[in-house]
């Protein structure tokens, strides 16, 4: 993606998108907050500022809304959102322990297992060539032994 180093732009594009009242539901913000934590090697309190300013956003919307608001939070968006901090928490305490890698790290697991396996072929290939160059070599000098040992006898 585009904030493959760059966690810091990725932390303020997410803090952005979470704290606007107008931007999706609660769930989404809470998926949006989990895709941070494994997508980014930013570190735990970045993940727990998210998650806190998300939270307090949308606590915000709760105490200052009115009957004839457009945005609302209800006690059932109040429990998705006690679930989903729960969630990221787990996640960060399972990153932390690098039970779960981020996505980041198995990209550079996958290339360099891409590269390894690249090399593997291209070294089995080289060997493989010159195998067979040594054997058609062989074979081109016992066919030139023979015929240089058939006599053509002419009729007369």
């Amino acid at each position: 993606g585009e904030y493959k180093n760059d966690s810091s732009k990725a932390k303020n594009e997410v803090l952005e998108l979470v704290t606007d009242p107008t931007k999706g539901n609660v769930e989404d913000k809470i998926r949006l907050v989990i895709v941070f934590c494994l997508a980014t090697t930013a570190p735990g309190a970045d993940v727990t500022e998210v998650a806190t300013k998300m939270a307090e956003s949308l606590e915000s919307i709760a105490s200052s809304q009115d009957a004839d608001s457009a945005i609302s939070f209800t006690k059932e968006d109040h429990d998705k959102l006690e679930k989903g901090l729960k969630a990221i928490e787990y996640l960060k305490n399972l990153r932390s322990l690098q039970m779960i890698p981020n996505i980041s790290e198995a990209e550079k697991d996958y290339a360099t297992a891409s590269t390894t396996n690249t090399d593997m072929l291209s070294n089995f290939m080289a060997r493989a060539t010159n195998q067979a160059t040594g054997l058609l070599a062989k074979a081109t000098e016992k066919v030139s032994t023979m015929f240089s040992k058939i006599h053509k006898h002419r009729a007369t």
